[in-house]
């Protein structure tokens, strides 16, 4: 953060400008050294519709004024109460995203309403259904025609949020922040003015109690001014101001309590150390559960090792179980296998020892020579295959035996070890279920210790409470005492900034007001000064008077010369912030005469066409007056007794 502004600060108070900057920080505080040039605002089109559900003119109703652009515009009817004022509150409620004095039955007959307007280049549109709730879209036209959503709203207080937010950017618009010194809460309040409160200096109703704007807050007339007339350090001004008030407010409400705290600690302390007295006393008579605490971690823990160790056996058990149906089926296969070699051995000797006499294929005698010759030989006097009487078979059957008798001790290991994993098993289970039971006997003997838990909580407590109360608030203090400082002194600097170029500025809106004034028919006022506090002092007729002491239609024809002169002074000087829009209602009703009515409407006219950006809407009962001076294509109007929508 750039914090050359700062400097004086530090300078004068002789502190680090780093603990400036922390403060400004702190309470959010932002410079404003640079204010962004103006944006023009114009209304193309006005459009609403709905039913109206009145005793008179009932039935369906559809508004809509198109084609509007800069210059001066005329809302007319022969007579009173035919609508002129709601064309103008539908423009407020649908420029701003809240009515302002739109009367509630008429905002019920309308049921769908859009207001389109340029800001400099840009094409814009909001759009509303209204039932129940209001809600409905913002749009952006963009240089093909096309169609882009900027935000939508579901219901009011999206709506104003939607067009607040959108406004204050678009037009890069400060909110202003001043402290409601009347606030219900103690010392007051900080209160934030936005867009509703901003979009009041385009708007002149019946209400002058205010030279700017359409509500009269009191110190919310000079940050209007200030705002609209583009002075730099404005916003940084209203921040500052708002928290120096709050600051001094917090100061204050301090001191108030700090005697009656000071003298209410000593009591409170000395009713707690009582308290912690009779806790300490109270602990002293019930025996400490720790060691059966202590206990009942170890056994939880015991426990923990136990399920690892059971987990570590079952799968012992799982291997073992395994390992048995192995070596039983390999047991099963080894035997089998012995027993049918011992049956084919058996059957093969049987075999060998035959001796045939006849042949088996053609039943002859087989001859004597032959069996001679097969003793002698040893083949077969049939087949004459050589007969062998030892085949290996006792080799054969040992092998054999010797694969039944590893399978055998096979199976026996496995049981065996089965049976002792096992035999763990039931081990470890019984231990388990003694600490289980351990566990539970414990956790049935603290509970009897549940009303000393209760009292070490209590002296945890009280302990706690003494130490909040005994505890000192002065770094707080000093940090509020040390802020304010800051903040005063950057008031003091930053006025200084805003006055070296405000009064430069009010001295030529000042003319301009006096110049406007007599064009407007006040001849006899030969002087107007609009002080750096938003008050206007002027001399009529030789005789020093006010804003707040002349007739209603003197201040009419005041707040449309003050907000021209803004414009006007502004412009050539390309520093002002007002948009050029300004909707006047019935300037004719208060207290104007036809010919003071005459020169306003010459006026305006005159400094619309210096000032061509301006687009001004008046809204009055029609005369020959306001047709000279409105184009009649630039009028809408309702004659005798017909009703402008």
């Amino acid at each position: 953060m750039n914090t050359n502004w700062l400097l004086d600060v530090a300078q004068k108070l002789e502190i680090e400008i780093s603990d400036v900057a922390e403060a400004v920080s702190r309470h959010h505080v932002k410079p404003s050294p640079v204010v962004p040039r103006a944006k023009r605002i114009s209304l193309r089109r006005i459009f609403f519709s709905g039913e109206k559900t009145c005793e008179t003119n009932s039935g369906e109703f559809s508004f809509d004024w198109n084609k509007l652009d800069c210059g001066l515009w005329g809302i007319l009817s022969d007579k009173n109460l035919r609508g002129k004022s709601t064309i103008i509150e539908i423009v407020h409620w649908l420029l701003r995203g809240r009515p302002s004095s739109l009367q509630e039955d008429v905002k019920k007959w309308i049921k769908k309403a859009l207001l389109r307007f340029s800001i400099d280049e840009d094409i814009y549109e909001v759009s509303i259904l209204h039932d129940e709730e209001t809600e409905g879209d913002l749009s952006r036209f963009g240089k093909n025609g096309e169609v882009h959503q900027v935000v939508s709203f579901s219901n009011s207080f999206e709506f104003e949020r939607a067009m607040s937010s959108f406004m204050m950017g678009q037009l890069a618009l400060e909110p202003v922040v001043v402290w409601n010194g009347d606030a219900p809460t103690e010392g007051g309040k900080r209160v934030t003015h936005d867009w509703p409160f901003l979009s009041g200096a385009m708007f002149i109703g019946t209400d002058y109690s205010s030279l700017l704007g359409d509500t009269f807050i009191p110190g919310l007339s000079i940050r209007l001014m200030q705002m609209y007339l583009g002075l730099p350090w404005v916003s940084t001004l209203t921040e500052a101001k708002a928290t120096e008030k709050s600051l001094k407010r917090g100061s204050e409400a301090a001191d108030r309590k700090a005697a009656d705290e000071e003298e209410s600690k000593a009591n409170r302390i000395q009713e707690l150390e009582s308290n912690l007295l009779d806790i300490k006393n109270k602990l002293q008579e019930i025996p400490s559960s720790q060691h059966v605490i202590f206990s009942r971690e170890k056994a939880g823990e015991q426990l923990k090792t136990i399920f690892k160790q059971i987990r570590t056996v079952e799968s012992e058990i799982e291997e073992y179980v395994r390992l048995q149906e192995e070596a039983q089926n390999a047991l099963y296969a080894d035997k089998k296998e012995l027993q049918l070699f011992i049956d084919s051995h058996a059957a093969g000797a049987v075999f060998r020892r035959l001796t045939p006499s006849i042949c088996p294929r053609c039943e002859a005698n087989i001859p004597a020579s032959k069996l001679k010759e097969e003793q002698a030989t040893g083949d077969c006097y049939i087949c004459n295959e050589h007969i062998i009487e030892d085949d290996g078979a006792d080799e054969k059957r040992a092998e054999l035996s010797a694969r039944v008798n590893a399978s055998e001790e096979a199976l026996a290991q496995a049981t065996q070890q089965l049976g002792k994993a096992r035999s763990s098993m039931e081990f470890v289970v019984a231990e388990q279920n003694s600490l289980q039971q351990k566990c539970e006997d414990l956790e049935a003997k603290l509970e009897t210790y549940s009303s000393r838990r209760d009292w070490e909580l209590q002296l945890v407590r009280a302990e706690a409470q003494i130490g909040e109360v005994c505890r000192s608030s002065t770094t707080e203090k000093t940090n509020d005492i040390k802020d304010a400082e800051i903040i005063s002194q950057l008031v003091k600097d930053v006025e200084k900034k805003v006055k070296s170029i405000q009064d430069g500025v009010l001295e030529k809106v000042s003319a301009k007001i006096l110049e406007y004034a007599n064009r407007f028919g006040m001849e006899n006022y030969s002087s107007t000064q609009l002080t750096g506090g938003g008050q206007l002092r002027l001399i009529k007729g030789g005789e020093k008077t006010s804003y707040s002491k002349v007739t209603p239609g003197e201040k009419l024809r005041l707040k449309v010369a003050t907000i021209f002169a803004i414009i006007s002074v502004s412009h050539s000087s390309d520093i002002g912030r007002h948009p050029g829009l300004l909707m006047i209602d019935s300037p004719g009703s208060q207290e104007i005469v036809s010919s003071d009515l005459e020169e306003l409407m010459s006026g305006m006219a005159e400094v619309i066409e210096e000032l061509p950006f301006l687009q001004v809407f008046v809204a009055s009962v029609a005369s020959g007056l306001m047709s000279r001076h409105i184009n009649k294509n630039k009028c809408v109007s309702a004659t005798d007794d017909d009703y402008l929508w």
